[in-house]
């Protein structure tokens, strides 16, 4: 790689001795990206020193010549010479030539050539004429002349489809008529006017209990209307109960505001007991549901939907052996805070006597370095570091340097056997190492501080 000046080289009117321009093949030129105005190069495909004139890459010497003699092929004559008489041959059915194009769709020459008007008038009148009329079914039949085709259409029956005459009529017993929309609708405006088997009593006259009692035939028990030894009874008066207890065999459900249970202890056998089961439980109507014991202030554990979180108004003990989870894991106990707490908002710490710092960065600031490396933090504290070493290179040779400065932020210069500086190809290659290339052979030292 060529070492990039990024300034203009002024010479100070001092000679460039042994240079060579940019050599070059003309495909390499045309590939240049965005060339500037007065750029050169050595085009080494046709031997020409080239220049970009702002548009195109242009030769600084090109030749001239002078036209002898103009020879004309097939149907492109010449009369030869410098000064050539040049004429192109009519064109036949077997000689390419000159043709004239015509309108006409009469001509029979067989030297011009139709144009696309001709085409459209010919194409136009085709059109325009009939070709025959044939019969696409057997319920059509064709007859009369080409010219003058006549069409007839079979009547229509229960075996055979054509044409059919219409009826309104709603008493026809007739198989060769058509019913119309009318006809249709007399005898559907008939059907609705009757009871369907799906219909409800409801579109019968109004019936009484009696009248239903007196065609049920199974009916039981005793009241207004009762239809099976188990009714659902809605809003019952069942009288008042005598014994000391009440047992039943199935559900109870009770639709009710509030419901008092005046007892010392409850036992309830199942092992899920549900809060706020409605239809459509959501977290809003939740909110503020919980367990209250009454004391000289409410005892609650209620769950409170703003912070979506069970809220105790109480403080919670837990035993010697217990300890706070959340997932399965222990997060506090009474004298451990749990491994997997890596987190927090601490603002100040006991004594630290073991660990390991997986911390960020203590800035300088702070008594740090600000940085997680060596390299770093000589560069955060201001300190620079040398390395210099010396070898020896082959004309045109790269060398990789490996100064493990442990940064990119390097400088560097190089110096030949007698302590001259001198300008070498030099390229960062990582934190590490640079890569070093003289054209030039000889013994050099590299020096790189970071």
């Amino acid at each position: 790689m060529a070492t990039k000046f990024l300034a203009n080289l002024n010479l100070s009117q001092n000679e460039l001795q042994n240079a060579r321009v940019q050599n070059l093949t003309t495909t390499q030129i045309n590939a240049i990206s965005a060339p500037v105005e007065g750029q050169i190069a050595y085009d080494t495909t046709l031997d020409v020193l080239k220049y970009y004139n702002g548009t195109a890459w242009t030769a600084l010497s090109s030749g001239a010549g002078t036209v002898t003699s103009v020879t004309g092929t097939g149907a492109i004559a010449s009369t030869g010479g410098t000064t050539p008489a040049i004429s192109i041959a009519d064109a036949t059915t077997s000689v390419k030539g000159a043709v004239q194009l015509s309108d006409s769709t009469s001509t029979t020459s067989s030297i011009l050539a139709a144009t696309p008007t001709a085409v459209k008038a010919a194409y136009d009148a085709a059109a325009a004429k009939v070709a025959s009329v044939t019969a696409g079914s057997a319920r059509v039949t064709v007859g009369g002349t080409a010219t003058a085709p006549t069409v007839d259409v079979a009547a229509a029956s229960t075996t055979v489809a054509g044409i059919v005459q219409l009826s309104d009529s709603t008493s026809t017993t007739s198989s060769v008529l058509a019913a119309t929309p009318t006809a249709v609708k007399s005898a559907y405006d008939l059907a609705a006017a009757k009871a369907n088997t799906s219909d409800k009593l409801s579109v019968f006259a109004a019936t009484t209990s009696a009248e239903l009692a007196g065609v049920i035939s199974d009916e039981t028990g005793t009241g207004a209307l009762v239809f099976a030894n188990t009714p659902t009874l809605v809003t019952p008066n069942i009288g008042a109960a005598t014994g000391t207890s009440l047992v039943l065999s199935g559900d109870l459900t009770v639709n009710g505001t509030t419901t008092t249970v005046n007892s010392t202890t409850v036992t309830v056998d199942d092992k899920n007991l549900e809060l706020g089961s409605v239809a459509s439980p959501t977290d809003a109507g939740a909110d503020g549901g919980g367990i209250t014991l009454k004391g000289t202030t409410d005892k609650t554990i209620s769950w409170v939907d703003a912070t979506d979180a069970w809220t105790l108004s109480e403080h919670a003990d837990l035993a010697s052996t217990k300890e706070y989870k959340i997932a399965g894991a222990s997060v506090l106990s009474a004298s451990t805070l749990g491994s997997g707490v890596t987190g927090s908002s601490l603002t100040s710490v006991g004594t630290i006597a073991t660990g390991v710092w997986n911390g960020t960065d203590i800035a300088v600031a702070d008594g740090g370095t600000g940085a997680g490396t060596a390299a770093g933090a000589k560069t955060n504290l201001g300190f620079m570091t040398r390395y210099a070493v010396t070898a020896t290179w082959s004309a045109g040779e790269t060398k990789t340097v490996t100064h493990a400065l442990g940064t990119k932020d390097v400088t560097f210069n190089v110096y030949d056997s007698s302590d001259n500086y001198v300008i070498a190809d030099v390229v960062t290659a990582t934190t590490n190492t640079i890569t070093v290339m003289c054209s030039v052979a000889g013994d050099y030292r590299v020096v790189v501080i970071g």
